[in-house]
């Protein structure tokens, strides 16, 4: 358990450092920055889909155990609890796809002005 904490500590840095990296690319671009912003971003995607599937999957397992809440010795906790267990895993998908879309679109700009780059050839130095 004690694991658990110490992994969302390092995707909180990896999203902080993918953050610094496009907000230092957009005040001077540079070829340099706009490749490791491009990486990391791609990397936080990865990252996103990866803990998507795991919130949907957790999401489906309290669904399912969810039904058992009947034979509880206290079936009206439990239910209580499954509800609010659900919501929260519910909100933290749906802020999860919000990221994603954000972390998409900025690969993709960052894809896009690298390549119009490359061809025109004269704006990053």
């Amino acid at each position: 358990m004690a694991e658990e904490p110490m992994r969302e500590q390092q995707r909180e840095e990896r999203f902080i450092s993918s953050g610094s990296l496009s907000v230092a690319a957009g005040r001077k671009p540079t070829r340099m920055l706009m490749q490791n912003s491009f990486g990391m971003n791609t990397a936080s995607t990865t990252i996103i889909l990866v803990g998507f599937i795991f919130l949907s999957i957790s999401l489906a397992v309290n669904s399912l155990s969810f039904k058992s809440c009947q034979s509880s010795p206290a079936p009206d906790l439990c239910i209580y609890m499954g509800a609010s267990s659900n919501g929260f895993v519910s909100l933290m998908l749906i802020f999860t796809l919000l990221e994603s879309c954000i972390t998409i679109s900025i690969s993709a700009m960052g894809c896009k002005a690298n390549c119009c780059n490359s061809r025109e050839g004269g704006f990053f130095k």
